[in-house]
C-alpha cells in the first residue's frame, strides 16, 4: 500500500505541473478542472465493483444465506475501498505539497546538482529503497 501512495503522489506531480503547463495565463479554474478530472478517474472504476457488490448481497440475502455471512463477505470485498477517500485528500493537497516542497530547496545555495543529489539522498534516507532514480532539470529562473 506505501508503494500505491508513492507513486500516486509522484503521479499526481506530474499531472498537477502539466495540468499548469497547458493552462492560459489568468486562466481561472484550473485546480478546480484537475482535481475534478482525478476524482472522476478514480471514481469511475469503482462505482460498478459498488455496483456490482449491492446486487450480490441483494441476491444472497434473496437467496436466504445468512445475512451475517453476506455482511462479512461484502465487507471482505469492499474493504480496499477506504484508501479512495485517503488517497483523493492526498490528491487535494498535492498543489500546495509540491510547492512546499520544492520551493524549501529553492534559497539552498548551492548548484543545481548538489541540490538535485540532495533531494535524492533525503529520499534515499527516508524511504530505503532497492534503487532510486532522480533527474533534475534547470530552468533559467533559478528553479527546479
Amino acid at each position: 500500500m506505501p508503494i500505491f501512495f508513492l507513486e500516486g503522489g509522484y503521479s499526481n506531480g506530474v499531472s498537477w505541473r502539466a495540468q499548469l503547463r497547458k493552462a492560459e495565463a489568468g486562466q481561472t479554474g484550473v485546480y478546480r478542472d484537475w482535481f475534478a478530472s482525478r476524482v472522476q478517474r478514480l471514481i469511475t472504476p469503482v462505482f460498478p465493483v459498488l455496483l456490482l457488490w449491492a446486487v450480490l448481497a441483494f441476491g444472497m440475502t434473496i437467496a436466504g444465506m445468512d445475512r451475517a455471512n453476506v455482511a462479512m463477505a461484502t465487507q471482505l470485498a469492499l474493504v480496499p475501498v477506504w484508501f479512495l477517500a485517503v488517497y483523493l485528500l492526498v490528491a487535494a493537497i498535492t498543489p500546495l505539497s509540491l510547492k512546499l516542497f520544492l520551493g524549501s530547496f529553492r534559497n539552498h545555495n548551492g548548484f543545481h546538482e548538489d541540490v538535485t543529489v540532495g533531494i535524492g539522498q533525503w529520499l534515499a534516507a527516508e524511504m530505503k529503497p532497492k534503487w532510486l532514480r532522480i533527474g533534475g532539470y534547470r530552468y533559467p529562473r533559478g528553479g527546479i
